[in-house]
């Protein structure tokens, strides 16, 4: 049972015994003059049982009357009791009518938080449909600058190994052109020394050939003056012995 059940029963039971208490404080004013009749019929009665000589006629007014104050005491406990019952359910009525006020309050109370819990609920499905649209829209945006980080990140990788492999290349091409024009300035040398070579050679052979013509022609000169002398000597020696010959004969 609920708590408003049970306070809605003790209200009851409270005001019953209030009317209760009620009837039975009002009853000597309903039932007062059939009491005191009564009572005065049973003496009358107790007299007239006493004193054979009353007549039948009256022994039966003073019951029927005895019985009517009886009937009015009766019928005074009864509109006492009445009076409370009718009490107890004016305010049985009134706690029903205060209860399904309550209940139409509550009731509407309740139906203003269930509104009130569903607007906060659909204000809070609203916004968590909107964060979780903005948190898809921030995630697609960091993707997106992701996506274009890592595709400007690859352009710059391939563009810097563009550089490097031009770099390289001109770099070879260089050392290629260097190994050439060093191939054609070695080969120059070479040809230049071999040419220097053959004019050394030549100018050795030349010099070679003029000293050994200028020691064929001293020979040749010491010959000649060899042969000139020996003449000479010969024909002084003939001039000399034809002299003595002479100086002889």
């Amino acid at each position: 049972m609920s708590m408003l059940t049970l306070q809605v029963l003790a209200l009851l039971l409270f005001f019953g015994l209030i009317g209760a208490l009620l009837g039975w404080l009002i009853r000597p004013f309903f039932c007062k003059p059939g009491t005191m009749g009564g009572r005065g019929n049973l003496s009358g009665s107790a007299g007239a049982n006493a004193n054979a000589k009353m007549g039948t006629g009256s022994a039966s007014a003073k019951t029927s009357y005895a019985k009517s104050g009886s009937a009015k005491g009766s019928g005074g406990k009864t509109a006492a009791a009445a009076a409370g019952v009718a009490a107890a359910a004016a305010t049985a009525a009134a706690v029903s009518s205060n209860k399904k006020k309550d209940d139409a309050a509550k009731k509407a109370a309740a139906e203003a938080d269930k509104k009130k819990l569903a607007a906060e609920a659909a204000r809070k499905a609203e916004k968590a449909k909107a964060d979780a649209a903005a948190e898809k829209a921030k995630a697609a945006k960091l993707a997106e600058e992701k996506r274009q980080a890592a595709e400007k990140a690859k352009a710059a990788k391939l563009a810097e190994e563009q550089r490097i492999a031009a770099e390289k290349a001109k770099a070879a091409k260089l050392a290629e052109e260097k190994r050439q024009a060093d191939a054609k300035a070695n080969q120059a040398a070479k040809a230049a020394a071999i040419e220097a070579d053959k004019k050394k050679l030549a100018a050795e052979a030349e010099a070679a050939r003029r000293a050994e013509a200028d020691r064929l022609a001293e020979e040749k000169a010491k010959a000649d003056q060899a042969a000139k002398d020996a003449k000479a000597k010969a024909e002084a020696d003939r001039v000399a012995a034809e002299k003595a010959k002479a100086d002889q004969a």
